[in-house]
């Protein structure tokens, strides 16, 4: 349910992909020590293990602007794979690659991409072959991975961190007639191709913050609440929530309560961990899971950066389609 909900802001959007022309891979020369020339961070490259038919080359790093409304590290690189790519790995018994990312601070969390790709359910069944993170024919493709700060634990400073970009033989079964969505079987542990690079980067501070909805009602002269659910008797209102998200990274729900149009209960979100550019985006919500409608409905959503939630704050808003919500915030 809570994956439907911000479908602009779904983990596919922590890959963006786009074609790239430039094929030029990186030199001996380079290897000691190259700039990048997105953002003057200097990286390292500290090991390779090159494969036939597949390289990762033009690696980027960029710190400066916000991904996913997160402050991070973006990190942009291009993988080239041919038919011998794929020809290599066919004899293994596997037709696809898989491309993941792992950063690893001196001090802090370590953050996998894989974790962010498969960390909802569903993902781990149908997936597209070709899209994302999987590549499963010959093409030069350019990929973006961003790693928050938030997740990483790090605290304010200057930081050493070491970068792997890993592709992975993958199997998909034969299992669907559509040519491009199949049944993920498994993935090699074993990359066929990797590099490992070295970067220093200053991280922001950390802030903990909290959201608490202390009750919301809707405005029924802005909104018919009747419309967001079909109901064979009874008063079809909305089934609402409330849940808050740090840029796309899902924090919490609250608990639903059926066909109402107030919320009445006080419920407050776990900490959670934010830089102060940080975009914070609570939606109130109906839950939908019938025969007749099967995606949730956001009824509204407020927005607010980190850096203007305020210490033990308390707050009744009016706006949009809510006749008000008493919301209360902590930052520390």
């Amino acid at each position: 349910m809570r994956f439907r909900l911000f479908v602009s802001l779904f983990f596919i959007a922590l890959i963006n992909l786009h074609c790239s022309s430039d094929k030029d891979p990186v030199s001996n020369q380079e290897k000691k020590r190259i700039q990048s020339s997105a953002r003057n961070i200097e990286y390292e490259i500290v090991s390779e293990k090159g494969a036939n038919g597949i390289k990762i080359t033009n690696i980027r790093f960029d710190t400066a602007s916000l991904h996913n409304e997160t402050k991070g590290i973006l990190v942009t690189f291009t993988i080239e794979a041919s038919g011998k790519a794929f020809d290599s790995i066919g004899l293994q018994g596997f037709n696809s690659y898989f491309i993941d990312l792992t950063c690893t601070p001196q001090a802090g969390k370590s953050y996998c991409h894989r974790n962010e790709v498969f960390k909802a359910a569903d993902k781990k069944k149908f997936l597209h072959i070709n899209r994302d993170c999987f590549i499963s024919q010959p093409t030069s493709r350019t990929l973006e991975v961003s790693f928050p700060y938030r997740l990483m634990d790090m605290s304010q400073g200057d930081h050493e961190m070491m970068v792997d970009i890993n592709a992975y033989p993958a199997k998909f079964q034969n299992d669907s007639t559509d040519l491009g969505i199949k049944m993920l079987d498994n993935i090699s542990p074993n990359a066929q191709t990797s590099i490992s690079v070295k970067i220093k980067v200053r991280a922001p501070k950390l802030f903990k913050a909290t959201v608490t909805v202390h009750s919301l009602k809707l405005n029924t002269k802005a909104v018919k609440p009747e419309k967001y659910d079909f109901a064979m008797g009874g008063s079809g209102y909305p089934d609402l929530f409330w849940e808050v998200y740090c840029g796309n990274d899902y924090i919490y729900y609250s608990p639903v309560i059926k066909n109402k149009i107030e919320y009445p209960n006080k419920y407050s979100s776990p900490v959670f961990y934010c830089t102060q550019d940080d975009i914070i985006n609570l939606a109130v919500v109906d839950y939908d899971n019938g025969p007749f409608n099967t995606q949730d409905d956001i009824i509204e959503k407020w927005t607010i950066r980190a850096s203007n939630l305020k210490p033990n704050k308390i707050d009744t808003l009016h706006f949009g389609n809510l006749e008000y919500m008493v919301v209360e915030t902590t930052l520390e």
